[in-house]
């Protein structure tokens, strides 16, 4: 058991689309799923990078899509939402947007997503059927996340709301003060979300109640990652640091040479975060030390994708990169 978390990074190639990639891909069946600004969503094979297809779109796709089995929900453009399926490139079903930048969510055959204005909705996978949607009295800020006991998004009067993902009636509302720009994280029984001026809080599911919050006093546009032993924070300034998910006391803290803004990933004992500055940092997440870093030739605005012992960046500078996690052993 102890061989399976002691692992360590190493380089095992890229593979260049000839556009910068502004979003993460996303994986399913043994593929990858990239979209390029074009309009085209990229497949590539998970193992060796090879290109596998292209899924036609019918407008620029600018986040992530999502993926179950043969599907693909794809956000074009903000204007519509499509899902297609990604062998036969047949469209299966198709609803209106009105400029939502999020990305589509799947969980246990449903689809959410904001339909740009104040609502929640929630389709079936498979035939696009509403079944049910829920307006909210402010506007929404940031994807929602989703799990069996509830669906939580924020809204830009600094609330965080969750509600039933089987009818989306309300669970919990939570006021926090502050502006939550990204998705919350969650993990278990626990949901961890921060805002933009540098606080951290980590709440119940069940009933939305704070367990701790901590005020970093920084600015932190990224995305925070959860486990279940610690919340990992990537700011604004190039700080990491690792609060524990007891007490949200600082278990280490560190500096990276660049902004922050993808997020990181944790993949085994490594959490991996992408720097602006062309950099990918590889951390020890019980240390805090950097023990293998990557420069690339462009930004890296998105967030490192973790699949089985594989890493996948996506850079600005038009290259999907990849690294293996091998165990210390081998």
């Amino acid at each position: 058991m102890r061989l399976a978390y002691d692992v360590a990074p190493e380089f095992a190639w890229k593979r260049e689309l000839g556009s910068p990639l502004l979003t993460e891909p996303s994986s399913g069946s043994g593929y990858l799923f990239l979209p390029i600004p074009d309009g085209d969503i990229v497949i590539l094979e998970l193992e060796s990078g090879e290109k596998a297809g292209i899924l036609k779109s019918n407008g620029p796709v600018t986040v992530p899509v999502a993926v179950s089995d043969s599907m693909v929900l794809l956000n074009e453009f903000g204007k519509k939402l499509a899902a297609a399926n990604w062998i036969t490139g047949r469209r299966q079903w198709a609803v209106d947007l009105y400029g939502s930048d999020f990305a589509p969510l799947i969980l246990d055959g449903r689809v959410f997503w904001h339909d740009g204005r104040q609502s929640i909705i929630c389709f079936d996978l498979k035939e696009g059927k509403r079944l049910w949607g829920k307006t909210v009295d402010y506007g929404i800020t940031a994807p929602p996340s989703a799990c069996s006991l509830g669906v939580v998004f924020a809204t830009d009067r600094g609330y965080l709301e969750c509600l039933s993902p089987l009818d989306g009636s309300p669970i919990w509302s939570l006021e926090t003060d502050s502006r939550i720009k990204n998705a919350p994280a969650i993990t278990g029984e626990n949901v961890a979300f921060c805002s933009v001026d540098g606080r951290v809080v980590l709440s119940s599911m069940h009933d939305g109640v704070p367990i701790w919050k901590v005020d970093l006093e920084m600015p932190i546009l990224a995305p925070v990652s959860i486990d279940g032993e610690g919340v990992y924070v990537g700011a604004q300034g190039g700080e990491i640091l690792r609060l524990n998910i007891s007490d949200g006391r600082v278990a280490w803290s560190g500096q990276l040479d660049g902004p922050i803004k993808g997020g990181p990933s944790i993949s085994s004992n490594i959490v991996i975060f992408p720097t602006l500055n062309h950099r990918i940092f590889f951390v020890d997440k019980n240390e805090g030390k950097v023990i293998f870093d990557y420069s690339t030739s462009g930004m890296i605005s998105s967030r490192p994708v973790v699949c089985s012992d594989r890493v996948f960046v996506a850079g600005e500078d038009e290259n999907l990169y990849c690294f293996q996690m091998l165990r210390k052993n081998e």
